[in-house]
C-alpha cells in the first residue's frame, strides 16, 4: 500500500496540542468508566448496609422481646402471689372476726362466772362479822371478845363457831377480828346495834383498854368491800362540795 500524508489522506494538516488534550480527556473518561463501579454494584452495597442495620435493630428488638417476656412472667408471678396473699388475708380476717367473737363470748362467760363466784363467796360470809379497833393482847381469846361485845350491845347471840384475827399487823391499828355466828339474823342484829350505839369503845369492853372506838361491820368480799369504800368516798366528796 502506498503511503500518503495527512493532507492527501484527508486528515487535518496539523495535530495541535488542543487535539492532544482532547484525545487525552477521552481516554481518561473511558478509563474512569472502566474503573467506576456499575450502578448495580453500588445499589447492592447500600442494600447490604440496610440489611445489616435492620438485622442489628432486629437483634435489639429480639432482646427487648425477651426482656418483656421475662417482665411479663415476673408480673404474672407477682399477680399470682398477690392473689394468694389476698386469699390468705381474707381467711385471716375471717379468723380474727371469729376469734373476736369467741373472745367476747368468753369475756361474757368469765364475767358471769366471776359474779356467781362472788355471790357464792358472799353467801359463805352471811353469818360473819368484822370487829375493828379491838386492841391486841398476848394469849387473847377472840371468841370471848366477840361474846363480851355482844353483851355490851345487849344482843343475844348463840354459840360462836369461830373467831380469829386477820390481816397484816400494824403499829397504827390492831388487826380486825372475824367471827362466825350461828345465823345471818344474829349478824344483822349485832351490826345494827353497833351502828346505833356509837359509844362502843375498847374501854367499854375492858377497863384497862384505851377509849378507842370499836366498829362492827359485815364481812364483805374484796370486791364488795372495795365498792363500798368507793361509794363512801364519792358520798363524802359530794357532801363536801355541798358544804363549800
Amino acid at each position: 500500500m502506498k503511503w500518503k500524508c495527512d493532507k492527501c489522506a484527508g486528515r487535518p494538516e496539523m495535530y495541535t496540542e488542543k487535539d492532544e488534550d482532547q484525545d487525552h480527556d477521552e481516554e481518561s473518561e473511558e478509563e474512569e468508566r472502566e474503573v467506576s463501579p456499575e450502578p448495580e454494584m453500588a445499589t447492592g452495597s447500600m442494600t447490604e448496609r440496610a440489611i445489616y442495620e435492620i438485622n442489628r435493630k432486629l437483634n435489639k428488638l429480639t432482646s427487648l422481646v425477651g426482656e418483656v417476656k421475662d417482665l411479663k412472667q415476673s408480673i404474672g408471678f407477682m399477680s399470682d402471689q398477690f392473689d394468694m396473699f389476698m386469699v390468705e388475708m381474707s381467711s385471716l380476717k375471717a379468723t380474727v372476726v371469729e376469734l373476736e367473737k369467741e373472745k367476747n363470748d368468753l369475756k361474757t362467760t368469765v364475767g358471769e362466772l366471776q359474779r356467781k363466784v362472788e355471790v357464792l363467796e358472799q353467801n359463805s360470809r352471811n353469818t360473819n362479822v368484822e370487829l375493828h379497833g379491838v386492841p391486841e393482847s398476848p394469849n387473847e381469846e377472840c371468841t370471848e371478845i366477840v361474846r363480851r361485845t355482844a353483851a355490851v350491845l345487849k344482843v343475844n347471840i348463840g354459840p360462836i363457831s369461830k373467831a380469829f384475827r386477820t390481816g397484816q399487823a400494824s403499829n397504827d391499828r390492831p388487826r380486825k377480828i372475824i367471827a362466825t355466828l350461828n345465823t345471818a339474823e344474829e349478824r344483822e342484829l349485832l351490826v345494827k346495834a353497833a351502828k346505833t350505839d356509837r359509844s362502843l369503845t375498847a374501854h367499854a369492853l375492858y377497863n384497862d383498854w384505851k377509849d378507842d372506838r370499836v366498829y362492827i361491820n359485815e364481812n364483805l368480799t374484796a370486791f364488795r368491800a372495795d365498792l363500798l369504800r368507793r361509794v363512801k368516798a364519792k358520798a363524802k366528796s359530794y357532801a363536801q362540795k355541798e358544804i363549800d
